[in-house]
């Protein structure tokens, strides 16, 4: 506050009193005068906008003959009414008991009553919708006040003074005015803070929305108002510690700077103390000044801490943007005294001039026309000695603040006469002050503070409603697409296998030995819709998933004193059908380049024209990749050019292999099984536009069939069976067939033959039926009209003859699927051990590779390097493994595996797989086939 009020448009501006007489020529009528008067009055205590910034208020001082003053009391007191405002009718003062001494009534018990008394009055009148005005300074010097302790030492008193502490953070022990004033700060409060704590949340989760799910969201929404109205609570109880009640302590009176107490407990011993000086006996030897310089000290302090609760609940400051009701009140409190009792006025003033601030209150003094005026200091305007120079410049500052907080004149006197007894009855009706600015608006907060929740909660609820997990978008198919440790579940099925590799990645975590992290992408769910034609229910993925965990597992049982690197698995879920593998490919990216330890990419299993777009993204950054299952030939291959993606691994033999081997086998029968040489077979090839699989392999094995071979395409199951009873119906049905196609429509054809005139077929099928196969075994077997021939990519029936190199890990796995008691499900219901297989040699290579990696970097960096880990793929040695012999170069076109396993299976009558044919070899010291 800064520079003098205008009070230039009221004759009494100057200090002079105002004369009742009307200057010759007035053309106001007495109605006229009195509205001016309280018009004048209005713009008084009309707070000025932020901008123009508040202005120190004097002592408006009106005296007169008592009817007059009475009735203008009346009238200034009606005008009030709505607005902060409070009358105090003072008696006479009491005479001391003795010189220098204190009254019958100390002087800080009277003060204490008054300003009590005014506090209560200003907290009663608050405009509608705005919380009351606080006094928490006030009442915790009153409540000192009030404290009955007889102690006498110094440490008996501090003890007693934390006990009444303890028992006042109580609630339930406090006094009525304690009870008042708690639901007076929960109303104020919850104005100030429980927005602020709504909005800051709502702010930040909107940064965050992305990144949690929609529980996790709605708890952070609830914890957090649930956190503002416990700290709304607390902040509002009589007590809430020493941070609020700091001022006190800072204060001058009771605190002098050179001697100010270090804690509240001290500062309330200090105010015990002068409590007890100032009412002490009067016949006890005492220094009358001592008792009477305690007494005034209370008395001060009770004003100083009555005028800073005020300071604080009109302070306005873009600090606070929370302390809305600072700004919403444009009206200063006004205090009216009548009585002939003035010292409560001296004391404000003289406070004032102490701690030179200034307050919103404006008194009104009815009924004297004396009122003490500071006056000029003598010891400033005589010359003082060269040594008094720092004792002078001190106080010409002290002045200088004064007049410019306080303002040059304190008093603004106005002269009553007989006739302004017209008062009573013009009073003109209520004042509510200016317009209460629009964002100071009580609703603006809570308006704002709702639409910002609101806006959060809908974006929790867009994105959750798209997002399955942190990381994992809900897509248009209803599936989960993304990458995870294995804590979501993107499919039931998959829960026990997921659950393993989460268990042994946050062992892996926790343990602190070297590490490398891999990608498994796969088809991890089904679209809401049944396949068409099929019941396919993951169990190749589940398969996959199962020889991963296994993997895992036997590296942290094997390398557990750090020697070897242990395998960090995220599962990626690409969708049905692998549609959006390219978005994965994009997320597998990004981690790449955050995380070091990320070193390739598994599974890619399916030949679909996602998982080469996908292949190819991964390519451009050379991340290396192992291919399970994919057989397509040219799955990889760089366009226009005769040469393949350098860091793509596919460990499955590609379908020209396949088909040439089939093919062959056909053509010369297979006598065991009395099958004799094939004469003519029909191929039916899955035509469908985005799957790669089926149209290069149905064409592979009409190059091979040559004349021999028909071709039927399909597009779909109805379709499938649809051409498949056509051509059963014809005048020369078929005895041989080749399927081009997924197990997805594999029950739809096999159907058709039985049921149409094809009498029995000899169908042979590719690695793509293999899951339909293990499924229906015991179903396949006993149809004597179907013989099923098929070349799945592993096979636990291979290694029957192969005693001394059988592989521990088909053991392994069917003791894990005993102690997870998934060999009690159905067939259908039970992870492929073929892809198993698979999957643990696809992730048994990695790690393999990144093991020699590090060893090529000397051992010093934590983690291999992705290009290390390149070199040692393209240069890996033979290895054995589950599925077969594992050597990934050295084959003609530089890109498929050289000599794995090609198995012609079919089933017996009680749906076990037996071995026909083979080709390739199982093991690097066995014997190449074919």
């Amino acid at each position: 506050m800064a520079g003098s009020p205008p009070f230039d448009s009221l004759s009494g501006a100057s200090g002079v009193p105002v004369s009742g007489e009307e200057p010759s020529g007035d053309p106001f009528q007495p109605f006229d005068k009195v509205r001016q008067f309280l018009c004048a009055f209005d713009r008084m205590r009309t707070r000025p906008t932020w901008r123009q910034g508040d202005v120190p208020l004097p002592i408006v001082s009106i005296s007169g003959p008592a009817e007059a003053t009475a009735a203008v009391a009346q009238a200034l007191e009606e005008r009030c009414e709505g607005t902060p405002y409070a009358r105090l009718t003072t008696q006479p003062v009491p005479e001391p008991r003795r010189p220098g001494g204190a009254a019958d009534i100390p002087l800080h018990r009277c003060v204490g009553a008054a300003l009590g008394t005014a506090a209560h009055g200003l907290a009663a009148a608050t405009p509608r919708g705005e919380p009351r005005l606080r006094f928490p300074l006030l009442t915790q010097v009153l409540w000192l006040l009030e404290l009955q302790i007889s102690a006498l030492g110094p440490d008996r008193l501090r003890e007693e003074v934390r006990r009444e502490i303890r028992q006042r953070r109580q609630l339930r022990r406090g006094n009525a005015a304690d009870q008042r004033m708690f639901w007076a700060n929960v109303r104020s409060y919850a104005d100030e803070r429980l927005p602020f704590w709504a909005s800051i949340t709502a702010l930040a989760g909107l940064n965050w929305v992305e990144r949690l799910t929609m529980l996790v969201s709605l708890v952070i929404v609830i914890g957090c108002m649930v956190a503002g109205a416990v700290h709304v609570l607390l902040r509002s109880r009589p007590w809430t510690g020493r941070h609020r009640y700091r001022w006190l302590l800072r204060q001058p009176y009771l605190s002098p700077p050179r001697n100010r107490p270090h804690n509240f407990v001290e500062f309330a011993v200090r105010v015990l103390q002068a409590r007890r000086l100032s009412e002490a006996d009067p016949c006890a030897a005492l220094p009358p000044q001592d008792a009477g310089k305690a007494d005034h000290d209370l008395a001060c302090l009770l004003v100083n801490a009555f005028l800073e609760d005020l300071r604080q609940e009109y302070r306005r400051g873009r600090r606070r943007p929370w302390r809305r009701a600072s700004w919403a009140r444009t009206v200063y409190p006004v205090l009216l005294l009548d009585g002939p009792d003035m010292r409560l006025v001296q004391l404000v003033e003289e406070v004032r001039a102490t701690t030179c601030s200034a307050d919103p209150l404006l008194v009104v003094v009815m009924g004297r026309p004396e009122t003490s005026e500071p006056g000029t200091d003598p010891a400033l305007e005589r010359p003082v000695r060269p040594e008094q120079m720092a004792v002078a410049w001190q106080r010409w500052g002290e002045s200088w603040a004064k007049d410019r907080a306080l303002g040059s004149r304190r008093v603004l006197r106005i002269g009553l006469e007989a006739a302004d007894t017209d008062f009573r009855n013009r009073s003109a009706g209520h004042y509510r002050g200016r317009r209460r600015p629009f964002l100071a608006h009580p609703a603006l907060p809570w308006l704002v503070t709702a639409a910002l929740v609101l806006s959060f909660l809908t974006r929790v609820v867009e994105v959750n409603w798209d997002r399955c997990a942190p990381g994992i978008r809900r897509v248009e198919t209803g599936e989960c697409i993304g990458i995870s440790d294995g804590s979501f579940v993107f499919h039931k099925r998959l829960k026990t296998a997921l659950k393993h590799i989460q268990e042994a990645n946050e062992s892996i975590l926790e343990s602190g030995r070297p590490y490398v992290t891999a990608v498994y992408i796969g088809g991890l769910s089904r679209t809401r819709e049944p396949a068409v034609g099929g019941d396919d229910l993951l169990s190749d993925v589940h398969g996959e998933l199962l020889g991963l965990a296994l993997a895992q597992r036997e590296l942290i049982r094997t390398g557990g004193d750090g020697s070897k690197l242990q395998l960090r698995l995220l599962v990626a879920n690409s969708g049905h059908y692998y549609r959006f593998a390219e978005q994965v490919a994009r997320q597998v990216l990004e981690l790449a380049e955050q995380d070091p330890t990320v070193v390739g990419v598994l599974g890619l299993g399916e030949s679909h024209r996602h998982v080469d777009k996908a292949i190819r993204l991964l390519g451009q950054r050379s991340i290396p990749m192992i291919s399970t299952t994919a057989t397509f030939d040219d799955m990889g291959r760089l366009p226009g050019r005769n040469s393949y993606i350098p860091s793509l691994f596919p460990l499955a033999p590609p379908n020209s292999v396949l088909a040439e081997h089939t093919v062959r086998w056909a053509l010369e029968g297979i006598q065991e099984l009395d099958i004799p040489a094939l004469d003519r077979a029909i191929v039916f090839t899955d035509t469908t536009a985005q799957d790669l699989y089926g149209k290069d392999l149905g064409r592979r094995y009409l190059e091979k069939l040559g004349n021999r071979g028909q071709e039927v395409s399909f597009a779909n199951s109805g379709e499938l069976a649809k051409r498949a009873t056509e051509i059963c119906s014809g005048a020369d049905p078929p005895k041989t067939a080749f399927y081009a196609g997924r197990a997805e429509h594999f029950k739809g054809f096999l159907t058709a033959l039985t049921t149409s005139g094809c009498g029995q077929v000899t169908v042979f099928a590719s690695d793509g039926v293999t899951q339909y196969a293990n499924d229906h075994a015991t179903e396949l077997s006993r149809d004597s009209r179907v013989r099923l021939l098929f070349t799945p990519l592993a096979s636990p029936t291979a290694w029957k003859e192969e005693e001394g190199h059988r592989p521990d890990f088909y053991g392994a796995m069917n003791e894990t699927l005993r102690s997870l008691r998934l060999d009690r499900l159905r067939a259908e219901e039970q992870p492929s051990r073929e892809y198993a297989a698979q999957g643990r040699d696809a992730a048994d290579i990695l790690v393999r590779a990144a093991q020699a990696a590090l060893i090529g970097q000397g051992g010093h960096a934590p983690v291999p390097d992705r290009g290390g880990v390149l070199l040692a793929l393209q240069t890996m040695p033979p290895v054995d493994g589950a599925s077969g012999l594992i050597k990934l170069h050295g084959a003609a076109n530089g890109h498929h595996a050289l000599d794995r396993p090609v198995l012609l299976v079919t089933l017996n009558q009680s749906g076990e797989q037996v071995l026909v044919r083979q080709c390739g070899r199982l093991y690097a010291a066995q014997e190449k086939r074919c």
